[in-house]
């Protein structure tokens, strides 16, 4: 699944401090073809009617743009999630064990010049009571600065800023001030991850090529019951 897992875990450290600091981290590396290729299986099953239109965005020709509450509604995403290498890496970031939230997938159609608003996962985190949520953001494809990259803002908020409804598809709640921040995009290739804070600001750009763009997230957050992973359950060792 992992393309080498000793080797993030050996990185979890200076990842763990990039989300504290700039709220975001790329593992340029993370998933392997196989990986990637059962997810794209799925998500395709998935698209093709198994799921209700409330749990599912399209575009007025009908491409996907959006589908939510994935581990509702499949078995398999509902226990990749819960794979042990991946939870390894999540309670290293963490540096406790974590619980799965949910999994979302994101497209952008080829030539989709929308790009998605700016907001924090926390605004949809706020029954959580202050527990840090955070997300592995997989990339499907190739992701460019022309093809819909993620852009992070900085620098990384304390707190969860004001926010208003969405009238972007796919999307529910927007920063309401969004102008007062600067973001960076971030290159993404195929199979690699940005691990982003529940109170890190983000957008996406339009896509301007003739190839979609997809990616799937997976969200955690450290456990209520939380105990300290051991050396045996993955945590970090530098």
């Amino acid at each position: 699944m992992l393309v080498d897992k000793q080797a993030l875990l050996r990185s979890c450290r200076s990842a763990a401090l990039a989300l504290r600091s700039d709220g975001y981290f790329l593992f340029s590396q993370f998933l392997n073809s196989e990986a990637i290729e059962e997810l794209k299986a799925e998500l395709s099953r998935l698209s093709n009617g198994r799921l209700r239109d409330s749990f599912i965005c399209r575009t007025p020709a009908g491409d996907v743009l959006a589908m939510t509450a994935l581990e509702t509604h499949s078995t398999f995403l509902f226990d990749f999630a819960r794979r042990r290498d991946f939870r390894e890496i999540a309670e290293c970031l963490a540096g406790t064990t974590v619980v799965p939230l949910n999994i979302e997938f994101f497209s952008k159609p080829a030539r989709w010049l929308t790009g998605s608003p700016p907001h924090q996962d926390e605004v949809y985190y706020r029954h959580l009571d202050g527990m840090s949520a955070f997300s592995f953001w997989v990339a499907l494809d190739d992701v460019s600065q022309y093809s819909g990259a993620i852009e992070y803002a900085y620098p990384v908020p304390a707190s969860l800023l004001p926010h208003k409804i969405s009238q972007s598809p796919g999307f529910n709640f927007e920063l309401t001030q969004p102008e007062q921040l600067q973001y960076k995009a971030i290159e993404v290739p195929c199979g690699g991850c940005l691990v982003h804070r529940s109170l890190t600001v983000h957008r996406s750009r339009p896509n301007y090529t003739d190839q979609s763009r997809n990616a799937i997230a997976f969200s955690f957050r450290p456990s209520r019951l939380a105990q300290q992973p051991s050396e045996a359950d993955g945590a970090c060792a530098n």
